[in-house]
């Protein structure tokens, strides 16, 4: 049931969505009017209501204004975006990033590691955190782990 698009229990196998009501429409849209919906200039109305949609959701999830989002297209490039975001945003150059800790559970995607190597910080150490019976990230061994690592 884990590898079964549309099936309730269904864990985010890539390719993903297949199956399902609102994917097929979100594919079959953009095919049927041939649209580039990732430059204003080529599609306004797609672009627009891509921004219109991370509107929603932020404000759905309590941001304030002036927030910007990003919609990707799976998991993998989600987490490339967001490593590469973090790195940009903390202004690290490649003389810091043996220096850097990325925290995750025992569990996250070995898409994190290939993300750290295709964002040039090969370097950056990986700490996994162990996880609780309900598969959640330990957070007195995480608070334990970044207490040390600030040490150091």
């Amino acid at each position: 049931a884990g590898v079964i698009p549309g099936h309730p229990m269904f864990f985010g196998f890539i390719p993903s969505g297949h199956g399902t009501y609102p994917a097929a429409l979100g594919g079959f849209l953009p095919a049927t009017f041939s649209t580039y919906s990732v430059v204003h200039m080529e599609s306004p109305a797609a672009v627009q209501m891509e921004n219109k949609l991370i509107e929603w959701v932020a404000d759905l999830f309590g941001y304030p204004a002036g927030h910007a989002g990003n919609i990707s297209s799976g998991g993998s490039l989600a987490t490339l975006t967001a490593l590469a975001v973090a790195r940009d945003s903390r202004q690290l150059k490649a003389a810091d990033f043996h220096r850097c800790v990325v925290y995750c559970s025992e569990f996250a995607h070995n898409v994190v590691q290939k993300g750290l190597r295709a964002i040039g910080m090969r370097e950056a150490v990986l700490w996994k955190s162990p996880v609780d019976q309900s598969y959640k990230m330990t957070t007195s061994a995480l608070e334990r782990q970044i207490i040390k690592d600030k040490e150091a």
